[in-house]
């Protein structure tokens, strides 16, 4: 294993080059796989006092890409909690917002669907999910129930194979729309925001 330092040179380099939501989403998902790793929140503060909108901006994205842990739930109930003023810093925070409470929903849908005993409360928990999460739910949902924190019974493992298909078209029209996309605003192919 390297060395911390050299993980959070890493890590601030790989963020540093991002320049589309896509490869946000994809560091915070990998920053945040560690509940214990705070490293995301570090680097959202670093961000907010950024020398620019477009890094405040890459700061409050990340945030609203992070899965949902304690680290982040923190930031979003005190430094996150007050969007900026106004104009368009205000719009991609009111997205990220969105996007973390979204990926919760998801997360406690997917828990829903595996738990609940009623077969119809899950089955629609179930179709709600499918409409919702993205890879950071469905990561987390797997890993419980891998682990044996969350129990799916066989009716469940069906239903959730079937879904399959389904999550696989979603989570490539996510990485697509994601890749146009720079704090949830349409960017020109090729222009980045802070070069």
């Amino acid at each position: 294993m390297p060395p911390e330092g050299v993980v959070r040179d890493l890590r601030r380099e790989a963020l540093d080059r991002a320049r589309d939501d896509a490869r946000l989403a994809e560091i915070a998902f990998c920053a945040t796989a560690d509940p214990g790793d705070d490293w995301i929140v570090s680097a959202v503060l670093e961000d907010l006092r950024g020398a620019s909108p477009a890094i405040v901006a890459r700061g409050l994205t990340l945030a609203g890409y992070g899965r949902a842990h304690a680290p982040l739930e923190q930031l979003w109930a005190c430094e996150l909690a007050q969007p900026p003023a106004s104009g368009w810093l205000a719009g991609v925070h009111c997205r990220a917002r969105a996007e973390f409470a979204r990926h919760r929903r998801a997360l406690a849908l997917g828990r829903a669907f595996a738990a609940d005993p009623n077969d119809a409360a899950a089955a629609a928990a179930f179709l709600q999910f499918q409409r919702v999460f993205d890879l950071r739910a469905l990561d987390m949902l797997v890993d419980d129930v891998n682990s044996g924190r969350l129990a799916m019974g066989d009716t469940r493992r069906d239903q959730w194979a079937l879904g399959g298909p389904e999550r696989d078209a979603r989570l490539s029209a996510l990485r697509t729309q994601r890749e146009e996309t720079f704090g949830g605003t349409r960017r020109e192919r090729g222009m980045h925001p802070w070069t």
